[in-house]
């Protein structure tokens, strides 16, 4: 083959990858649901969502669990799926300190120890900590804890099996007033650690969404970071204030279908009813995050049909 010919196949294959990476839907588009549901409630979440991105956003109820998505501004393919798939529990959470938390961790070591087969392992460290090598502990050099709700770090490939050492019922019968969960973002763009997080179980009053949201807007802070402002309706006020001024110098974790987006130190008493939700994300996460938190719960999941 040509010289020539071999550059234009492989300019036209990565033209193509690229815009098969950016597709986006445009005008009228069809979706279907998974599973017969309450589809005309589900419905009704998937418009909300899909009015953060263009007001005139609009979802129709077809015959046979199928949807009529009218989109006046392109959204991207992957973003749209998500909306149509994500179930969109969110919540603010109380959290436990990560020193109050180091001696279930310690007990969670002493039953692997019993467990292992030491005979057939090198490593001394191992063999002392097997739950350590899985999770780092969130301490400095010096062996002090650090302060905060994060436990510990794990890289991405480690994360299942220590949940499923968590969720065993021999370790839920000590620990089972926490639930441990795992933050959305790597502790760095370069390396897949993820850090676990201590969350109160029995959080006196949640700040569940969108039931407790009166407004939810797309912002800049003053660090030039989009964030995601959020206003409570007037009768959340005082119990967000009253959960705030209860958590000063602790952790208010906001979660996300199970993941922690962030886990800000409270430093004083809230009392306007104001929250907000920053950080370095990408900018389609966090419109996928509003529209999740403004249209809520989805109970259907659905699927674009090609």
């Amino acid at each position: 083959m040509k010289p020539f010919l071999i550059r234009n196949l492989l300019f036209t294959t990565l033209l193509f990858v690229i815009l098969a990476s950016q597709a986006q839907e445009k005008g009228t588009v069809y979706a279907r649901f998974l599973s017969p549901c309450n589809a005309s409630q589900a419905v009704e979440v998937i418009a909300k969502r899909l009015q953060t991105f263009h007001k005139k956003n609009k979802a129709e109820l077809l015959k046979d669990n199928r949807i009529k998505l009218s989109i006046r501004k392109p959204i991207d393919t992957t973003t749209l799926q998500e909306l149509l798939l994500i179930k969109g529990e969110v919540a603010i959470y109380e959290t436990c300190e990560n020193f109050e938390v180091y001696p279930l961790m310690l007990r969670i070591n002493d039953i692997l120890k019993k467990e292992q087969d030491t005979t057939a392992i090198a490593d001394e460290d191992q063999k002392k900590y097997p739950w350590f090598t899985r999770l780092q502990p969130n301490m400095d050099h010096e062996g002090n804890f650090n302060p905060g709700c994060k436990v510990g770090s794990a890289k991405a490939s480690d994360t299942a099996q220590i949940s499923a050492i968590l969720n065993r019922q021999e370790v839920k019968e000590f620990s089972g007033h926490i639930l441990f969960m795992w933050t959305f973002m790597p502790v760095n763009k370069w390396e897949p650690v993820f850090e676990l997080v201590a969350i109160k179980k029995m959080t006196p009053f949640p700040m569940a969404f969108p039931f407790s949201v009166d407004k939810i807007s797309k912002e800049v802070n003053a660090y030039g970071f989009p964030e995601i402002a959020i206003r409570f309706k007037k009768e959340f006020h005082q119990p967000w204030a009253v959960m705030t001024q209860n958590n000063i110098g602790k952790c208010l974790a906001i979660v996300y279908n199970r993941k922690v987006l962030v886990s800000p130190t409270v430093h004083s008493e809230i009392t306007g009813g104001a929250a907000s939700i920053s950080g370095n994300f990408r900018i389609e996460d966090m419109a996928v995050w509003l529209a999740v938190i403004a249209g809520g719960n989805l109970e259907c999941n659905a699927v674009l049909e090609k």
